[in-house]
């Protein structure tokens, strides 16, 4: 991705571009501006001399492009997020800007901690501190959904890939990634065999050494109710930008059966986190 004129390579935007962000998403009417009316704006009285124009046209663009302003047709309107933003006080919603852009330039916040334009943005220590705490909230969870993704994007390839050698090229094509419809099927991948029911794949991936991941309820409960089609795969993922990784094995639901918790009372257990030793696992994928 290239970064943005607003966007510093650190993933922090500047201050300037910051602040004329904000004076632009306070100009947008509520019901929408046109886009001639708001340049007219910028150029005579917006800013009390604060910004030039261009200052004004690159808050405009750092709005658009962190989904916070939407353009239709010849009009600028506000977004819901942005409405919310603007009913903050201004240290706050600059806040939230920055952490808009750090989210969006996707930038490990780990990085920021002692980064000198994050202390001229945020002169506030404990302002830093709290924005830092969110944002590594923030990027931990885009970073497992992403590890995620790709794990599954590997067990997928290497299914069909196993079809196709196999002479089997329509049944490859059938191969899917159902958590892409949904997360409530209890598995991620839907694995033709050559004869019989197809496998139904629940993926985990990691990009650390130890086979450690959480399992809900659904998909224990799916995998007893089609234990000899049920099947956890585990895939490492070695490299995010190449989207790169390898399948460690396979277990089945009965592996699992031992680490599951019991109901206690009125009370269900809804997830549990279960650690493998490697050779539980069986190498590859389940038989097709």
């Amino acid at each position: 991705m290239n970064s943005p004129a607003w966007l510093f390579a650190s993933g922090l935007p500047s201050t300037h571009a910051t602040r004329a962000a904000h004076r632009v998403a306070a100009t947008i009417d509520p019901n929408g501006s046109l886009v001639r009316d708001l340049r007219e704006t910028y150029l005579h009285h917006a800013s009390n001399g604060m910004f030039i124009e261009a200052d004004l046209i690159l808050g405009e663009q750092m709005l658009l492009d962190l989904g916070l302003v939407r353009r239709r047709d010849d009009h600028l309107l506000r977004t819901a997020k942005l409405n919310a933003l603007l009913h903050e006080d201004d240290a706050t919603a600059s806040r939230e800007l920055i952490a808009y852009a750090v989210s969006y330039s996707g930038q490990d916040p780990a990085a920021l901690g002692d980064s000198p334009e994050l202390a001229l943005l945020i002169p506030d220590q404990q302002h830093r501190t709290e924005l830092l705490t969110i944002l590594r909230g923030r990027y931990d969870d885009t970073r497992k959904v992403l590890i995620g993704e790709i794990g599954e994007e590997i067990v997928l390839a290497a299914v069909r890939r196993e079809l196709i050698e196999a002479g089997q090229a329509d049944s490859a094509g059938k191969a899917r990634r159902v958590s892409l419809q949904s997360d409530a099927f209890g598995y991620d991948v839907l694995a033709p065999r050559l004869t019989g029911p197809p496998r139904l794949l629940e993926v985990k991936a990691s990009t650390r050494a130890d086979i450690s991941f959480v399992l809900t309820r659904n998909e224990a409960a799916v995998g007893s109710e089609n234990p000899a089609d049920w099947f956890l795969v585990f895939c490492r993922v070695e490299d995010t930008d190449a989207r790169a990784g390898t399948i460690i094995g396979w277990s089945g639901r009965g592996t699992l059966a031992s680490q599951l918790p019991e109901d206690r009372g009125n009370g269900q257990w809804q997830s549990v986190r279960i650690a493998l030793a490697n050779e539980t696992l069986i190498s590859g994928l389940p038989d097709y």
